[in-house]
């Protein structure tokens, strides 16, 4: 089973139930193609270390979710905030 799969059997109808009883509305779009990262896949991906990303992630410096005690970082957040940390230089 694909992940799209894993996540539209697996987590909708808990994600679901979890907004009934909270008694909130079902997020009308959820982002079925973003890619998730693990920690090693993130520094890997930057080069740097993995203490380093949890570091950041400690700081709360780069944006990151909870699942369980794991950590992950979405493709679209980690390439958001790349692009806020680029520096300006004067001309």
């Amino acid at each position: 089973m694909t992940g799209k799969g894993i996540f539209v059997t697996y987590y909708f109808p808990r994600i679901a139930n979890y907004c009934k009883e909270l008694k909130m509305d079902m997020p009308q779009t959820l982002p079925l193609g973003d890619k998730v990262f693990t920690i090693p896949e993130v520094a890997a991906y930057l080069k740097i270390s993995k203490s380093k990303i949890y570091d950041l992630v400690s700081r709360k410096k780069i944006p990151h979710l909870k699942v369980g005690r794991n950590v992950r970082i979405r493709e679209s957040d980690l390439l958001r905030w790349l692009e806020l940390q680029i520096e300006k230089v004067p001309h």
